[in-house]
């Protein structure tokens, strides 16, 4: 065959192979185009869940991967009914397609929040619209405080709530009742305080009552204020202001022709963080209370927070001449910066007491009145303050002479256990012969130690009050004035707190003979 049939042949051939053999076929099929957004597969908890633990951390399993720019805490966040939001860190597992809200404290008691996932998009740029998911957490009510002496009853306090259990009174009992026996119910009120609650639950009114009334019964009509304070809430849930009341004419609390004393007015951002609390004293000239003239008792206080959540400003501030705190002409008295050092390895919060020659406040001259510093450790958790309000003989502030205050405090972690959490505060009342804070010649005054989950849930608390006979600190003589033992469910909801005064003739902790001092009690998880 010659070369110019071969070449014929090969590429009929080849043309015939890409007819499909002489049929005909379509060209190859591009892969559809996605369009769906990504939707919720399941949540846990799941949604409309109660009661659940305040140390859930929720998550979401999405129905497909995410992009994972678009998971954040802008777009992930938490909230409570009245929408005011959560401090925490958004954690995504692509592999399982997990989304984790994870809050940086435990969650408040008896309350719903809601998981919102708002704007997450799939790798092909879908966006899902608004995805939720709600709970409600476990409130474990404080029902009793029991005092004792040398293994003995000496006092008695009852707490009553209501179905959610919110708080509604709580009474300090005066005395063992008819049969001379604590707790056995006949016991008599001394006092007791009274809560108020609207439809949603908030704090309305707190009344407290110190005397039975004309008919001598106790939690009637007559019974006897002796302090009567209202709230008024904001959309927020939270008290915008509390209002001190003075009894009228009529000579008794709670009633119409009460008047105010006192009120105190509260603004917080989105995250219930207080923002600026502000005391006002006497009505002003015009006479009439809640108006732009009420004078203020001292200062307001106006906190600055960074992004997370950390307090990094409070000023003590008077109103200006527009009587509006936090604007332009508001006349400061004092402020305190609170800072990380990152060369030091510390926060520092700094006190400052006037503006300095150029007169201007927040500027570099500002007069320094006293500090405090806390060393901190890799993970940012502190190690221990120390402070100072004299700068020393040089008048130099932050210098090896400024003269350091007592007490101080070291912090040790051991955190080699995953489950739990060990802290070792160390107080010192002596500075010792180097007179440098945090040295190894400072003398001891007190060690506790403190175990907890995380979240810092405490479970045990030990303070030590002396070295004991060998004059060395935590050896087993040490002797112990405290120590805390709280009784959790599985889900770390707070059952009992017992709290002991000593160790007992044994010198031990944490056995038979422990002196107890409080036993308190909680009611079921609900």
């Amino acid at each position: 065959m010659s070369l110019s049939r071969k070449i014929l042949l090969i590429t009929f051939v080849a043309s015939v192979a890409a007819c499909g053999g002489g049929g005909s076929t379509s060209a190859p099929m591009a892969p559809p185009i996605d369009t769906t957004p990504p939707a919720l597969s399941s949540s846990e908890p799941v949604d409309g869940a109660e009661p659940v633990s305040t140390t859930t951390d929720p998550s979401v399993t999405m129905s497909e991967s995410l992009d994972v720019t678009s998971v954040n805490v802008t777009s992930v966040y938490l909230s409570n009914a009245f929408g005011v939001r959560v401090r925490g860190a958004v954690d995504y597992d692509d592999a399982n397609r997990v989304i984790t809200f994870i809050p940086a404290l435990p969650l408040t008691e008896g309350q719903r929040f809601t998981l919102h996932l708002d704007g997450i998009a799939d790798r092909s740029g879908n966006t899902a619209a608004m995805i939720t998911t709600s709970f409600r957490t476990f409130r474990a009510p404080l029902t009793q405080t029991l005092t004792y002496r040398d293994g003995a009853i000496i006092s008695q306090t009852d707490y009553e709530n209501d179905a959610s259990g919110a708080r509604l009174r709580w009474i300090r009992l005066a005395n063992a009742g008819g049969d001379g026996v604590w707790n056995s119910g006949d016991e008599q009120p001394s006092n007791y305080v009274q809560y108020d609650r609207d439809a949603d639950g908030l704090v309305i009114a707190e009344s407290i009552f110190v005397a039975a009334g004309d008919d001598g019964v106790w939690f009637t009509a007559d019974d006897a204020r002796s302090n009567f304070s209202t709230f008024d809430n904001g959309s927020d849930g939270l008290a915008a202001r509390r209002i001190i009341w003075a009894a009228g004419a009529d000579g008794e609390l709670g009633t119409d022709d009460d008047v105010p004393d006192q009120y105190r007015d509260f603004e917080f951002n989105d995250y219930g963080e207080l923002l600026v609390e502000s005391r006002f004293g006497t009505p002003g000239d015009d006479g009439i209370w809640f108006t732009m003239d009420d004078d203020p008792l001292r200062a307001a206080s106006v906190n600055d927070y960074d992004n997370n959540g950390m307090r990094v400003r409070v000023t003590r501030t008077l109103r200006g001449a527009d009587s509006i705190i936090g604007t332009a002409d508001d006349v400061v008295e004092e402020y305190f910066s609170i800072e990380v050092n990152d060369v030091e390895q510390r926060r520092e919060t700094i006190s400052y007491s006037a503006a300095g020659d150029d007169d201007v406040w927040f500027t570099v001259d500002d007069v320094v009145s006293n500090y405090r510093f806390e060393p901190l450790d890799r993970q940012g958790r502190e190690t221990g303050f120390y402070r100072s309000s004299d700068p020393g003989l040089d008048g130099l502030w932050f210098s090896a002479d400024d003269e350091i205050r007592t007490p101080i405090q070291r912090l040790t972690y051991d955190d080699s256990d995953p489950a739990q959490i060990v802290t070792t505060t160390f107080s010192y009342n002596d500075i010792g012969a180097d007179g440098q804070p945090l040295t190894a010649d400072d003398v001891i005054s007190q060690v506790v130690i403190d175990t907890r989950l995380d979240k810092s849930l405490l479970i045990t608390s030990e303070q030590y009050i002396n070295a004991g006979a060998d004059g060395v600190w935590q050896t087993p003589d040490d002797e112990a004035n405290r120590y805390d033992v709280i009784e959790r469910d599985a889900a770390r909801n707070i059952l009992s707190r017992r709290i002991f005064s000593s160790a007992g003739p044994d010198g031990m902790l944490a056995t038979a003979d422990d002196v107890l001092q409080f036993v308190l009690t909680y009611d079921v998880p609900r």
